[in-house]
């Protein structure tokens, strides 16, 4: 609660870093593997072989995409995927889990302090999420997959000088 407050309102807090895009994307997997194993989780990447840079905080970052990877990990049945595209002036990453979906009365307040859904723990993860992802010039949306399963969708610009 206190570090949401923080993000929200504290500009010293955040240390944006010029940071590769898929490097912190993997870090997180990997630091979720062991809960991925445990439940016999599936975890496919899907890149377009670049790795862009980023202007973020990058250990904010990195707990913004675990928060959102951990929540997929929860609610998927067999398989989680991370997928990452770079557009002209943009990084996108969708993390893609084959679970239930979110609940259509959940999902307009989903990113809102204390809102759990089913499962759901304290109710900030993702609201801490979204804030380091709009600290870093990017929006953190979500929505049900067309077939089953919830999508996460993080954009951010990509780094504009070396």
């Amino acid at each position: 609660m206190i570090l949401l407050a923080k993000l929200e309102s504290e500009e010293n807090l955040f240390h944006p870093v010029r940071c590769a895009a898929q490097d912190v994307i993997q870090q997180a997997i990997e630091k979720l593997q062991p809960i991925a194993m445990q439940h016999g989780m599936t975890v496919v990447i899907h890149h377009d072989n670049t790795n862009p840079e980023i202007m973020i905080d990058r250990d904010k970052f990195l707990q913004a995409v675990i928060n959102i990877l951990g929540n997929s990990y929860r609610h998927a049945s067999e398989c989680v995927e991370v997928g990452m595209y770079t557009t002209d002036h943009q990084v996108h990453i969708e993390i893609t889990d084959d679970g239930e979906g979110l609940s259509e009365e959940l999902l307009p307040n989903l990113f809102h302090r204390f809102v759990k859904g089913k499962n759901g723990e304290t109710g900030l993860g993702l609201a801490i999420s979204r804030a380091i992802v709009e600290r870093s010039g990017g929006t953190l949306t979500a929505r049900n997959h067309d077939s089953r399963g919830a999508v996460f969708s993080i954009v951010v610009p990509l780094s504009t000088s070396k």
